[in-house]
């Protein structure tokens, strides 16, 4: 009985053992492969008092115990207070060194530290973030990109401090240098399309607005602004080609574009489907969020930042789900110009609704819920123009129809003053 037990006992260390070996899984780098996707590798520890240095990150180094072994694509950890660390081991055994690019593409994480350890000695040290000066990247590059130096037939051990009001978020990848910069020409030129899209719409309707001096145009051009600012910041083009030099400001945009995104959609929702006049409890309640996201904007260097994400993130829902109320009782209309802004609106919606679930942790980090709202934003782009041609086509069809009417009746009444004064002609005669 006494060695069955003890028996029973070894089997158990031993599968303790391997599964916390499984824990510290490290990848293993061949020359020859040229990306390697790192959330398989990673584990995390939260650190809710945020009070961790990496010294005593170092003391827990050898046990797995307050460690958790990534199980997701990505690692979401949604809106959070924590500082969360991150560790991976990677194994070069080749002959020689080789260079690699740490890639963290979701450029909105305020401070991430990275540390290099070889032998148990700091090889390498770097900080980014959001709110860190771009200048002070080891790569100028929208995202956090890392470089990282691996010594023949050496494990290196990489650890990551982030801290986050945006969200904590993981696309980590690794790169051979010459296959990231390739892979990044790819993917600027989508930004590209994207960016020039929207500038092309956003001049043609500041034109309009000059030209027809109609003030739904303003509210187009501004609304499509901010929506393509909010873009620029989200993917970290902002940073890197607007205000490089500004980290302060750079830290705080986001709580001021997205207020005013809403703000001015509401503004712009409003006079395309002529609320005031026709769906008088929608007009309040939009007028209520954009008085409350243009407070939050205007107060958003005086509020805490999380504060102004969260109640804007409720702000854009309350409209949103009213526009949605108001287009489905404009769509009997049979008004072109109210069907497209539907279709536009919903579209958008779709997009607004994907990015907030994915930033609350409700729905995975992938390519996808990423850039959704980008895809989106740009259609909506298109058809909300398309619906301001179809509104000046329908007020131009409309005022011509009413001149029409007018020289109808100026006509008839022409008629009959000619026969009124036929008529006291002949009685004079008389």
């Amino acid at each position: 009985m006494f060695k069955l037990y003890r028996q029973l006992t070894i089997c158990l260390f031993l599968l303790l053992a391997a599964s916390g070996t499984a824990l510290a899984e490290s990848l293993l780098i061949s020359p020859h492969v040229y990306h390697h996707e790192l959330s398989p590798y990673l584990e995390y520890l939260e650190d809710t008092e945020g009070q961790l240095e990496i010294e005593d990150i170092l003391l827990d180094h050898k046990s797995s115990k307050n460690w958790t072994k990534n199980t997701k694509q990505v690692p979401n950890m949604g809106m959070t207070n924590s500082v969360f660390w991150f560790r991976l081991t990677i194994s070069n055994p080749t002959e020689y060194s080789i260079v690699r690019l740490l890639e963290l593409s979701y450029p909105l994480l305020n401070s991430v530290s990275l540390y290099q350890f070889e032998g148990g000695q700091l090889i390498a040290n770097y900080i980014a973030g959001h709110s860190i000066s771009f200048h002070a990247r080891p790569i100028e590059h929208r995202h956090l990109v890392f470089p990282l130096e691996l010594t023949a037939k050496t494990e290196s051990q990489v650890y990551l401090r982030v801290e986050s009001k945006n969200g904590i978020q993981m696309p980590l990848d690794l790169w051979e240098e010459r296959v990231f910069w390739s892979q990044d020409q790819a993917r600027l030129s989508w930004q590209f399309l994207y960016y020039g899209l929207m500038i092309v719409m956003i001049g043609y309707n500041l034109f309009l607005a000059t030209v027809m001096r109609d003030k739904i145009y303003l509210y187009y051009v501004f609304t499509m602004t901010f929506i393509c600012g909010f873009q620029a910041i989200l993917h970290g083009a902002a940073y890197q080609f607007l205000w490089p030099g500004l980290p302060e400001w750079n830290a705080l945009s986001m709580a001021v574009i997205t207020p005013l995104s809403n703000a001015f959609s509401c503004l712009f929702s409003m006079q395309m489907l002529r609320t005031q006049t026709g769906i008088g409890y929608v007009h309040t309640v939009l007028r209520g969020c954009t008085a409350v996201s243009l407070t939050l904007a205007l107060l958003a260097i005086f509020l805490p930042y999380r504060v102004v994400i969260v109640v804007s993130a409720a702000a854009v829902v309350m409209s949103a789900i009213v526009v949605c109320i108001a287009c489905f009782k404009t769509w009997a209309s049979n008004k072109n110009d109210a069907r497209i802004f539907t279709a536009a609106w919903f579209i958008f919606v779709v997009g607004c609704m994907v990015m907030f679930l994915n930033k609350f942790s409700l729905l995975p980090y992938t390519w996808f819920t990423e850039n959704l709202l980008q895809i989106t934003s740009g259609i909506s782009t298109i058809l909300l123009s398309l619906a301001l041609a179809e509104r000046i086509n329908r007020l131009r069809d409309t005022e011509l129809i009413l001149k029409k009417h007018q020289l109808d009746t100026r006509e008839r009444e022409i008629m009959y003053e000619t026969e009124l004064l036929e008529a006291s002609r002949g009685q004079i005669r008389k």
